[in-house]
């Protein structure tokens, strides 16, 4: 199985160097150790040194020096307001 061994931030690489890509909500995107699913269907191991939070547009970096791309998940979102 492919496993993800490192991180690298959003500004610090080109995303055009990703070969896969992987989207995320926001629970998911807190992790040190899971298996994940690409979104092209293979599965690899995510595991970091300690747990993480892994922001849109960062890269998971396999031991083969490949990147997977990471894109945060459309999701809803509940706005609260209040009168006084």
């Amino acid at each position: 199985m492919l496993r993800a061994t490192s991180l690298v931030r959003a500004k610090a690489w080109s995303e055009r160097d990703a070969v896969a890509r992987v989207t995320l909500t926001f629970d998911e995107r807190y992790r040190r150790r899971i298996r994940m699913t690409d979104d092209r269907g293979i599965d690899f191991l995510l595991d970091l040194v300690e747990a993480t939070r892994i922001e849109d547009g960062d890269g998971l970096i396999l031991e083969s020096n490949e990147t997977i791309l990471v894109r945060a998940a459309a999701e809803d979102v509940l706005d609260i307001i209040c009168h006084d």
